[in-house]
């Protein structure tokens, strides 16, 4: 405003004033607040935004960028940056500027920036677990050396870091990220085994693992905490076995294993695999055992065991442990007794014997004596160690005295020896000795008196003793089976000595035949000139001719007369007792002399007139072999019966396979059965070489219950090669039978259908070649009749082939299994089909009539079931308070014996125990067949968990799911053992708790599944209640086994048998009918594939 006062002239003064008013703008730049820094996880989003307080003018313009770097990343008020990772860290620099123009001045921005501290935090990862100067996960140094390593972890936060070892913590250095454990002088017992880093921070969910193996490098030494037996105390002609567990690393190889025997010189003897002692090797467990079969007075003493492996570098390194067989038995009887001619007077005479083995202890004898026809023995006891001797006196004169020994000490008497006769001198009076006729006539009629006493006497006991043999033969024979139990119980049957007193072993039945004992009165006791052979002969015959009626039964009625036998086997036992028994026919050829070591058992001969006879090789006796020519159902010599091999006999055994042009070979027993020798190895896994033969394994193929062995045979000179298959069944048990007739008809079957010709005979053989041997040739034989007849014959076939060879059949059990077998072979329940039968049989419009009616079939047979703990695992590992049982069983598939293990799921109170039996025996798959179960009952956790059961840590290790199962790793770890056992988990997710049945297409994937992965080990299957859903698919899995090895369907066979060991396996006739959906589905897309 302006004011002034104007002063005109001629007026007054006049104030006068002026304003003018004008807007001051005052401008201002913005400016930004934010915190300093901001904490973000990995891969997790970033959003920043700060406080702005805009400038004048409040248009504000955003820049953000990171520090030193001239890209903007965003021009908002906020920074959003998805998914951040680590390499995205560090300050960034937001700007915020707006625009300003003072007037009559330059325009200008104004700004402000702040720069904030991203800091971009991740989980714990362990970058390495190694030792310096390697990058392995398996590590080996030697014994007593240093053991450095150490475990690396990238962390945002610092993480927890620990080093575990047999679950306990390991001493350790930490130095920033990296923890070290360091052992001076490691030892193998100690150090070796599995080490593992954790770690874990706060934004872990579950601590992270790596592990690293450890191997010491180390000399064998006995195992920690096993136990060694070094003294045994045996009998003779028992069975020794000596164990030793040892730990090393490298592990020993079975040619480190060397068991020595001492002599009397001092000198050890190597010991190597015969008939007689056996060495075993199980590499992975670090354990050898020799056994010594059929013990004789020469095996008792001082053994030893050398173990080394290739760390082993001096004497000092080898393990060296000493065992000892020591004898405590009764004493073998006195031999070569006999009476000192010189010595024997009207009253008196001296015995004189040679000791048997005193059975480890002192012994002392007895010599007893009697007049002949006397009843009554005089004993005298006799304390002999020098001079065996011994004088009797007080006899009286002109009589036979019989006298017998036996040797004593403190375990018992031996046996008794045979009775021999002495006759004293006759008592002459003066007036005798001085008339020489006199003499002569007296002596004369001495002599003749008691040569017609003496043959009374043997007249009078022998036909006494023929007479009562028809009583005694059914009267004593049923009085030893009326103890017995049914065919479904487990019996043994002793192999017993009684006639001859050789090298060999003894006879393989435990009935003894009166024919032996009239031939013992005949030959033995008496010792006299009466013509035995025809006697014997025709007492044979009298014994057979006592038969049974038998009548031709049809095949449509053959099972009903097998139930019917099982459910009461009387009638079947008076069918079996009707059975001739001893030889029928002439043996001289196999007991000549030079043939008698060549024959496993006693009495157990070929016939003279049947017997195989080899070419000679200008040898005397080189023609004989113990084998006999068995005819078929019109087919003559259509077998062969024959013994296993003894060591000295496998070259004849391959000079009669060549020389009766054979080609297949069905054995019937394993090598050895209950620590005895059963059969020598005729065959070697690779090359063998066998007199004049070398043998070679081209193939081998291993079923679960026989192994198919492709052999070829050349003789040396001869590039002539000779073909042979042999089919070993190996689930017939020592003096017992198979579980079910099904194991040893499914054998059978095998071979007829893989039979090349039908030209050569089979060579059938066991262990003495009568009774296994003589079962199955007569399933092969009553087959065929029933095939071409209609009917068959039990009784007519086993007696006619006892006709051909001694004891075929031998045993009433396996006369029954024999109808049970028959029946199995001719009237089946289900079908062995081909895969194009299945396919048409599959097609028909009535199939699921026929499948309903066949299950019911198959539910109203009656199956012998074996007892329920036969085939439970039995738990190894000790824990106390528990029991060693589970309720689980042992399941065979058609290629692997007790392949799969049925269980039901574990409760929270049975887990220890379901860890116990993964541990135990070596499980490395196991298989859940639902999805609902309760955590208590799982052993898996989240990854890197650890769950603890007991002794047990459980830890997950992985997780990843398919479509139709999830999969889950896990370690099992026990507390102070060095040992780690890995498992799969499966779980089947396709199946849920409210569907009857899965889909065919998920099970066909879980089928796969396992057949490709689950190679080591028996696996678990497991369900609710152990069978319902983990039976059918038990069974699946072996139908497919069979379909791909031998292009067979037979699911009525798999259900049957699985059903003997768990009768609830296959539910209802929907499972068994799904049986046959897969099967068919699985073979449609076996040929898609093969199409494709």
């Amino acid at each position: 405003m302006a004011t002034n006062t104007l002063r005109p002239t001629f007026e007054n003064a006049i104030t006068a004033n002026s304003s003018s008013g004008f807007f001051v703008d005052i401008l201002e730049h913005p400016t930004i607040r934010c915190n300093a820094t901001y904490t973000v996880v990995m891969n997790e989003d970033l959003n920043v935004t700060c406080d702005t307080v805009h400038g004048n003018p409040k248009q504000t313009n955003y820049t953000w960028a990171k520090h030193k770097s001239s890209r903007i990343l965003s021009r908002n008020e906020f920074l959003y940056i998805p998914h951040i990772q680590l390499n995205q860290e560090g300050i960034y620099i937001v700007t915020v500027t707006n625009y300003m123009e003072p007037t009559g001045c330059e325009a200008k921005i104004g700004s402000d920036s702040i720069g904030i501290n991203v800091d971009v935090q991740f989980e714990a990862n362990i970058t390495a677990f190694l030792m310096p100067g390697r990058n392995e996960t398996t590590v080996v140094i030697d014994q007593h050396t240093t053991l450095t390593i150490y475990c690396d972890v990238m962390s945002d936060p610092s993480a927890t870091i620990q080093i575990l070892f047999q679950n306990r913590t390991a001493n350790k250095t930490l130095a920033g990220q990296r923890l070290e454990y360091r052992k001076d002088k490691a030892a193998c017992e100690q150090d070796m085994g599995v080490y593992s880093c954790f770690s874990n921070n706060t934004h872990n969910t579950d601590p992270k693992r790596k592990d690293l193996i450890v191997r010491i490098r180390c000399s064998p030494r006995i195992s920690p905490g096993q136990t060694t037996i070094r003294n045994i105390t045996r009998s003779l002609n028992e069975s020794a076995s000596f164990s030793l567990n040892v730990f090393a690393y490298p592990p020993p190889e079975f040619v480190d294993y060397r068991w020595e025997k001492r002599m009397q010189n001092n000198q050890w003897m190597p010991l190597s695999n015969t008939s007689k002692t056996v060495i075993n090797v199980a590499q992975e467990l670090q354990q050898t055992n020799l056994t010594i079969d059929h013990i004789v007075e020469e095996d008792f003493g001082v053994y030893r065991v050398n173990v080394s492996n290739n760390f082993s570098r001096n004497i000092a390194d080898i393990l060296s442990e000493t065992f000892y067989l020591v004898a405590s038995s009764k004493p073998d009887k006195p031999f070569n007794i006999h009476v000192l001619n010189e010595s024997i007077t009207t009253h008196s005479m001296s015995v004189a014997w040679e000791p048997g083995f005193d059975g480890g202890h002192e012994q002392h004898f007895i010599v007893m004596y009697k007049e002949q026809i006397e009843p009554d023995w005089n004993r005298i006891e006799v304390n002999a160690s020098s001079v065996y001797v011994s004088n009797i006196t007080n006899l009286r004169a002109a009589l036979m005295y019989t006298i017998k020994m036996v040797a004593v000490n403190i375990i018992g008497e031996s046996e008794e020896t045979e009775p021999i006769g002495v006759s004293t001198l006759v008592a002459f009076s003066n007036e005798v000795k001085q008339n020489p006729s006199v003499v002569g006539a007296a002596v004369g009629g001495t002599l003749a008196a008691c040569l017609i006493v003496v043959g009374a006497v043997v007249v009078y006991k022998l036909r006494r003793r023929i007479g009562m043999l028809k009583d005694r033969t059914t009267s004593n024979t049923q009085a030893r089976y009326c103890n017995r139990p049914n065919s479904s119980s487990r019996k043994t049957h002793e192999y017993v000595n009684h006639t001859f007193a050789s090298n060999m072993q003894t006879k393989p039945d435990n009935e003894q035949t009166d024919t032996e004992t009239v031939k013992f009165l005949v030959t033995s006791e008496f010792k006299t000139n009466v013509d035995n052979k025809n006697h014997i002969e025709a007492t044979y015959r009298n014994l057979s001719g006592d038969t049974l009626n038998d009548e031709s039964i049809p095949i449509s009625q053959l099972r009903s007369k097998v139930k019917r036998y099982q459910t009461d086997s009387k009638e079947a036992f008076n069918e079996y007792q009707a059975l001739h028994r001893g030889l029928k026919n002439a043996t001289e050829a196999a007991n000549k002399v030079m043939n008698v070591p060549k024959n496993r058992y006693k009495n157990m001969y070929p016939y003279d007139f049947n017997r195989v006879k080899l070419a000679s090789m200008g040898t005397e006796d080189d023609d004989f072999i113990n084998a006999s020519f068995i005819n078929g159902y019109e087919r003559p010599r259509r077998y062969i019966a024959a013994q296993g091999p003894l060591l000295g006999t496998i070259e004849d055994f391959w000079r009669m396979v060549v020389a009766e042009n054979v080609s297949v070979i069905v054995m019937l027993t394993k090598l050895m059965e209950e620590a005895k020798a059963k059969c020598c190895q005729y065959w070697h896994d690779d090359v063998g070489f066998y007199g004049q033969f070398s043998i070679t394994t081209v193939k081998c193929t291993q079923y679960g219950n026989f192994v198919v062995r492709h052999l070829s045979c050349v003789k040396h000179g001869s590039t002539t090669r000779h073909d042979v298959t042999q089919y070993h069944f190996t689930a017939w048990p020592d003096k017992d039978v198979p579980d079910t007739a099904l194991s040893l008809t499914q054998f059978w079957e095998h071979v007829r259908r893989n039979e090349t010709t039908k030209d050569q005979p089979w060579i059938v053989h066991c262990s003495a070649g009568v009774g296994r041997t003589g079962t199955f040739i007569a399933l092969d034989f009553l087959y065929d009749r029933g095939k071409a007849e209609g009917v068959v014959s039990v009784f007519d076939a086993v007696q006619n082939l006892r006709e051909q060879r001694i004891s075929m059949v031998q045993t009433k059990e396996q006369y029954l299994y024999l109808y049970a077998t028959l029946c199995e072979a001719l009237h089946p329940i289900g079908k062995v089909y081909t895969t194009d039968e299945f396919h048409a049989t599959m097609s028909s419009p009535q199939r699921t009539h026929l499948l309903q009616q066949q299950f019911q079939e198959i539910c109203d047979e009656t199956m012998p079931v074996v007892d329920e703990y036969e085939f439970r695992p039995k738990l190894h590992s000790l824990i106390a308070g528990r029991s060693d049982s589970i309720d689980a069983v042992f399941i065979s598939t058609y290629l692997k014996k007790n392949a799969l293990i049925l269980a039901q799921y574990p409760r929270s109170d049975t887990m220890i125990d379901f860890i116990r039996l993964v541990i135990d025996y070596g499980v490395k798959t196991v298989l859940t067949m639902e999805e609902d179960i309760q955590q208590e009952q799982k052993l898996c956790g989240r990854d890197g968990t650890q769950l603890k059961f007991g002794p047990f840590t459980v830890t997950t290790i992985s997780k990843q799911k398919s479509t139709n199962f999830s999969q889950t790793k896990l370690r099992c770890d026990c507390t102070n053992t060095v040992y780690v056992q890995d498992v799969t988990v499966y779980e089947f997710t396709a199946w849920s708790s409210k569907s009857q049945l899965s889909d065919e297409d998920a099970f066909i994937d879980l089928l796969n599944e396992l057949n490709n992965t689950c190679t080591e080990g028996p696996v678990i299957l497991q369900c609710r209640d152990g069978h319902s859903r983990s039976g059918l698919l038990a069974v699946l899995l072996s139908v497919i086994e069979r379909i791909k090895i031998d292009k067979e369907v037979a699911i009525a066979q798999e259900v049957r048998m699985m059903r003997c060991r768990k009768p609830q396996v296959i539910v209802d006739a929907t499972q068994y009918i799904f049986c046959h959906d897969v099967a068919l589905k699985y073979l449609e897309n076996c040929i898609v594939y093969e199409n494709v």
